[in-house]
């Protein structure tokens, strides 16, 4: 009797597992055009919203030609808050993607000039996501020491990855590893190379933003190294 009913429960938990892909982006589109009508979107015009933004996520518009440099002016503006300042990155293509910034500034657009949304909260939502900065962004010195200390004392007894611009932060892991990209090729190319003696006191010198000629540098990366073993 139970090898009669092994076979149908087998077929119909391998057709509800072959099935779970459609039934999650079926559960994702309805979910999100139920959201769109909430705020006044009639039913093709959520749908359109939706399936514009998926598929204008593939869609990036160029803004501008390659570029490696900052203008003169952000430079000039970024200096009265930081003194070290990059003037040159990997040169890149500033764009946009359709779906992902163009699509939802018209949905947001739309909104506010219906009176859905306030514009004193959608300027506030924007100045927040504008000025938001990640975790170890904007702090340094005795801040900095404290975060790398508090990683450490959470690694004693657990795996912890991090991944940071800060020296202080860095010097604290037990291993290293940077990461370094290869824009030179017809496809861009990562690699990833583990850091150990010199190797490392070279990383830790860098990250402060000084070069092989800076013995002051040398001697503090070296202090920092030392002081975590």
């Amino acid at each position: 009797m139970f090898e009669l009913l092994l076979l149908p429960i087998t077929l119909v938990l391998l057709l509800l597992i072959l099935l779970a892909p459609l039934i999650f982006i079926y559960l994702f589109l309805r979910l999100s055009g139920a959201a769109f009508q909430m705020v006044g979107f009639s039913h093709w015009h959520a749908t359109l919203a939706v399936f514009g933004s998926i598929l204008g996520s593939l869609v990036d518009l160029p803004l501008t030609s390659i570029i490696s440099s900052y203008p003169e002016w952000y430079l000039d503006f970024m200096s009265l808050f930081y003194s070290d300042v990059p003037a040159q990155f990997h040169p890149l293509i500033l764009a946009v993607n359709l779906g992902g910034c163009i699509i939802p500034v018209l949905i947001s657009a739309h909104l506010i000039f219906r009176h859905q949304v306030s514009m004193n909260k959608a300027l506030l939502g924007v100045g927040i996501v504008a000025f938001a900065r990640s975790e170890n962004a904007g702090i340094g010195g005795n801040t900095a020491t404290a975060v790398g200390e508090r990683l450490r004392t959470v690694a004693d007894s657990r795996q912890v990855l991090a991944i940071t611009h800060l020296p202080q932060v860095a010097s604290r892991a037990e291993s290293h590893f940077t990461i370094t990209k290869d824009p030179g090729r017809e496809t861009a190319a990562a690699s990833v190379t583990e850091l150990e003696g010199e190797s490392l006191i070279e990383e830790i010198r860098r990250m402060m933003g000084a070069d092989s000629q800076d013995e002051a540098a040398t001697r503090h990366a070296r202090e920092l190294v030392a002081a975590n073993r």
